[in-house]
């Protein structure tokens, strides 16, 4: 990242991540289809670690007036032992495999159908998981001449649903506790219940360190947006540091103490948001909160071309202590705080993004959401020892800054334009009423007996078509000794059969379910 502008398209990529727009079981099995001349060629590539079972796999190639193409090559599988099924055929990654078909005296349009399962294999990082069994259906246009393709995915189709007003108002009572996905083993489950995990399993999403990197640098880089980098020298001088330090080491301990004030600011403040915060689910799926964000990020775009004026630092002089010229290590840390809340509009709509990320990987039982403001407060406050010192870190103010200044106006409005839309979406589906289903009912019912009784509810979401379920319910789940500590929960198996069904897909929403099986602990709310 040679560029602060990279940094911050990053950050604004984790920003819309944790507002939701999330990738609901993501195919990590990539299809693709070729023409020569009549030879139709369907190639699938397979990451590693991952498989496609034989038996499963379907492709077929018709012409316009429905006859089929004649498969001519297709890929050859290999035995694997399967948890659930033994010794079965598998297409096995990594790796790319195709079928080869003849269409000969065939006239396009070409209609491929595919029909596949595969799962992903238990890793160090986690779990196994079955994957949905999916379709789809390409299209190859044009004469006989022609190498122009073009290509439609057939996804499920499903009418936009909304959460039970009963089963909502139940969940709203609960918060979610911890989570896990995939074929787990006695030792692994039982820690589950109880709490327990390696401390590898709190980042074992590889994506998080880049996370905490791209946090800990954009907190960096706050340092040169227009809201801050004039007021560098001002402050250094207030709390006695930088060029008019009694001592390099004196103006070390000041700006680090300065810079500590800003971490702990921060810091403090986004454990407030996380800890008190609602769920973020729920958050995401208010209207008023979308349009909420939308207008203050409207605002926040707008100050940024200077066409409403947000200046919070003429109220810092006010409030600083009149003996901060003595360059006491308590004024500056006292400084810090105050700085980082009065830094402006510059650095709210990171902020604000951080802690809307935070709020949501700590719901979903991730303990790093706690420590993500954190780091963004450190990453601001890491130069200052150095300034504090009179190292020469910090560039002058420039032209540049006006440049960044109007980037940064437009991806807020932008974010702004997102966020509102979002906001109207919600607006317009609102008021549609979605019949509670079985499960729904069930998993209502067993909501309010665990409020009744005081206890934690497990949620086991599984499908009949997911193998790793049947495999979890064949062997974990009657475990003496696991039986025996269900008994401690109210346990609810949510069948989720049809993943985009109007009455499911929104509960899943809400659990963040990424693949089945999954595992949700909720405990009532104090």
């Amino acid at each position: 990242m040679k560029t602060g502008t990279i940094l911050w398209a990053l950050l604004i990529v984790v920003f819309f991540t944790a507002a939701g727009v999330k990738a609901q079981f993501a195919d990590p099995f990539k299809w693709d289809v070729s023409r020569e001349n009549q030879k139709i060629s369907v190639k699938v590539k397979i990451p590693a670690g991952h498989y496609l079972y034989q038996e499963q796999t379907k492709v077929m190639v018709t012409g316009n007036t429905g006859q089929a193409c004649i498969a001519s090559e297709t890929p050859k599988a290999i035995l694997h032992e399967d948890q659930l099924l033994g010794k079965t055929r598998v297409f096995m990654g990594p790796g790319t495999i195709d079928w080869t078909f003849d269409c000969s005296g065939l006239q396009t349009p070409l209609k491929i159908d595919i029909a596949y399962q595969g799962c992903k294999e238990k890793t160090a990082d986690s779990q196994a998981i079955c994957f949905v069994p999916s379709q789809k259906e390409l299209t190859i246009k044009g004469d006989n001449k022609a190498t122009a393709e073009t290509e439609t995915t057939r996804k499920a189709s499903y009418e936009t649903g909304e959460i039970p007003p009963a089963l909502k108002s139940l969940l709203d009572k609960f918060k979610i506790s911890r989570t896990a996905a995939g074929v787990m083993d006695k030792k692994e489950f039982s820690m589950f219940l109880v709490g327990k995990t390696k401390m590898t399993d709190l980042l074992a999403d590889k994506g998080t360190f880049l996370i905490i990197l791209i946090i800990l640098g954009g907190g960096l880089i706050l340092n040169l947006t227009p809201c801050v980098l004039p007021m560098i020298p001002i402050n250094l001088a207030i709390i006695g540091a930088g060029p008019k330090a009694d001592s390099k080491a004196k103006g070390f301990i000041r700006g680090g103490a300065y810079g500590l004030g800003i971490t702990l600011s921060y810091g403090i403040l986004g454990l407030l948001a996380v800890l008190t915060g609602a769920r973020f689910g729920s958050l995401n799926s208010s209207v008023w909160f979308n349009i909420g964000i939308a207008v203050v990020f409207l605002i926040l775009g707008l100050a940024m071309f200077d066409l409403i004026i947000i200046d919070f630092s003429k109220y810092g002089h006010k409030i600083t202590p009149q003996n901060s010229q003595s360059g006491k290590v308590i004024t500056a840390l006292i400084m810090g705080v105050i700085a980082a809340l009065l830094a402006g509009a510059c650095v709210a709509p990171i902020v604000i993004a951080v802690l809307i990320y935070s709020t949501k990987i700590y719901a979903d039982g991730n303990m790093a959401g706690l420590f993500l403001p954190f780091l963004l407060g450190l990453g601001m406050g890491l130069p200052w020892p150095f300034a504090g010192a009179g190292l020469a870190l910090i560039p002058k103010p420039g032209q540049w800054m006006v440049r960044i200044k109007h980037l940064f106006g437009i991806i807020i409005l932008a974010a702004a334009v997102y966020y509102c839309y979002t906001g109207i979406s919600l607006v317009e589906t609102t008021g549609r009423g979605v019949a509670s289903t079985g499960q729904n009912a069930k998993l209502a019912n067993k909501l309010q007996r665990a409020l009744d009784q005081k206890k934690p509810v497990l949620v086991d979401v599984w499908a009949s078509w997911c193998k790793n379920c049947l495999y979890m319910n064949s062997t974990v789940f009657k475990n003496s000794e696991i039986k025996k500590q269900l008994k401690d929960f109210i346990f609810v198996k949510y069948q989720a059969e049809k993943i985009q069904g109007p009455d499911v897909k929104p509960v899943l929403d809400y659990f963040n379910v990424k693949g089945l099986p999954t595992y949700i602990i909720l405990e009532p709310k104090k």
